[in-house]
This record gives C-alpha cells, structure tokens and sequence, in this order.
C-alpha cells in the first residue's frame, strides 16, 4: 500500500460512496474499486458493506480507519520537518472545523489566487460540534471554524456570516416548496452535526417529514436527495457555487439563529504569522459569505 492508496479509502469511508469519492479525487469510478479491491486482498479483511445504501465501513474497516488518519497526519508533519530542514520554515496550523466547511467554503477560499500560502501549511481537524470544542479548548486546534453558539469562554472571535438553513432540491422536483410540502416527497437527513439541529426543531414546530433515509457528508445528502427525487435541509455554507444549474436552493421559514465564526485564543495573538494567516482567510471567507448570499436571491428569484 502506498499513501495515496489510504487517502482513496480515506475519501470512500468518509462519503460512503465509491463515486462519490471518485469526483472528490478526478478518478474513474473502476480506479477506486481497484485501490479498495487491492486493500482488501492484501490485508484479507472486509473493509465495505456494499449496499443500496452507500459503502459503509465494516468494524474491520472502522478500525482501520482510525490507524489511517494518524498514518496521513504522522506524514503531514512530516512534510513539515522536511520543509524547515530544507529551509522553508513552514508554519503548521490546526483548523478544527466541520466537513461542510472544509469541502466547500474552506477549499474555494484556499484556491484564491491571492492567498499566499508560501509560508503555511494548513492541517485540518474534522468532527462535530463537540469535537471541535474540545479540540480548540484543549490547544490540539489553532483556531476553528464554527457556531457562534459555540463561543468558548475567554476566546477572540469574529464574524464570518449568517448561516441559515435552506431547503435543496434536485430541479426535477418543482421549485418554490413550502414547509408543508415537505412531506410529500422523500426527506434526506444530514448528519454531520445538522441533526442534532433540525430534528428537535422539526418536531418540536410539528413539521412533518418524510425521512427516507441518513447521510452523514453534505455531498452524499446532496447526492441521494437527487437520485430519489427529495429534499433536504443543510446549512447555506455548506453548497458551493456549482451547484446552481444541478438543485433549486430556496430560504425556509425554519427559526434557527445560525451564524458561522471563527475563532481563536487571545494567546495566539502574540504570533504575528499566526494572526496574518487568519485574517487573510477570515477576508476570504466573508467575501465567500456575501457573494453566496448574492447568488441564493438570484437563484430564487429565478
């Protein structure tokens, strides 16, 4: 095994979906099944369930996961070590975030042409809520990207935008919804830290819905909604800006504040490097905020 072979089985466990992770990495659907074929018969393990459901992990294979990640980060300090020895002084800094973020906002901001990333490398910390609360609070985490919610006590923060939630559909199902029409067609529950959200607040205002199915990636939430000719509701930070012509995007009169930060120790303003690298991203993601606010008036002007 090599360690692009690990990041492909990295990418299938985490979207549940060979073709999915087949997108995400610009390769041919029979190019991954081959690098997980490859795994499993090397290590004589399951390490999917394939099913109509998706490709779920086996315990084998969740296990296995968890040596994995600490294998792709030993190996991306150790890309650090290497730089500063050849004398680029690299800086490493831990994100901790939500994978909606890391996929969409994240990624856009980072391929601007005007970021400088000369001087830094980036490591990013995935998981929910509480996961990145305890990453940052504990000093695994930089800085995060987050709820205003989760304000930790004594933290610096600034505001990135409103992140309300939206109802998406796949343009086969007609525009203009009401929350009252979402029962009538298969509902797409989006796990990663959105449930925990939604569904108390669904039962609570008597919203009836009619859930097919659990998807832990905004992706494969997405993916699914289209393919059984559903909705979902996801946060409007997690869409990015090719999704337009694919799904109808549209405001729902759902009351959750919500509104997206980001955050970090008062300790680490005394780093210079530190602080410029946050405030350039933070410049970024505020830009990406009001021009995503732009589009979704466009769209559902439309």
């Amino acid at each position: 095994m090599n360690l692009f072979d690990f990041q492909v089985f990295k990418y299938v466990a985490k979207f549940q979906s060979i073709s999915l992770a087949a997108k995400e990495l610009h390769m041919t659907q029979p190019a991954i099944t081959h690098i997980i074929n490859k795994m499993e018969k090397s290590y004589a393990l399951a390490l999917f369930e394939r099913s109509r459901s998706g490709t779920i992990l086996t315990d084998s294979g969740k296990k296995l996961l968890v040596s994995v990640e600490r294998l792709l980060e030993e190996y991306e300090r150790l890309e650090g070590v290497v730089a500063e020895l050849q004398g680029k002084h690299l800086s490493t800094i831990v994100l901790a975030t939500y994978p909606s973020v890391t996929l969409y906002c994240l990624a856009e901001c980072m391929q601007s042409e005007d970021f400088n990333q000369s001087k830094y490398v980036l490591s990013v910390r995935e998981g929910n809520y509480g996961k990145v609360v305890e990453w940052l609070s504990s000093g695994k985490a930089d800085f995060s990207i987050c709820r205003k919610e989760n304000v930790i006590k004594g933290f610096r923060y600034e505001v990135i935008g409103d992140d309300p939630y939206v109802m998406v559909s796949p343009t086969t199902v007609p525009a203009n919804l009401t929350i009252e029409d979402i029962k009538k067609y298969p509902f797409v529950m989006p796990l990663s830290g959105c449930k925990e959200e939604l569904e108390p607040y669904l039962i609570a205002n008597n919203i009836i819905i009619n859930k097919v199915m659990e998807s832990e990636s905004i992706t494969s939430t997405l993916a699914l909604a289209q393919q059984l000719k559903g909705v979902t509701i996801v946060p409007l930070s997690s869409l990015n800006k090719h999704i337009r012509h694919e799904y109808t995007i549209q405001p729902i009169e759902i009351n959750i504040q919500r509104e997206l930060i980001m955050q970090w120790s008062s300790k680490k303003e005394v780093d210079t490097s530190f602080m410029s690298f946050i405030r350039h991203l933070l410049f970024q993601l505020q830009e990406r905020a009001k021009r995503r606010d732009l589009h979704i008036e466009a769209n559902c002007t439309e």
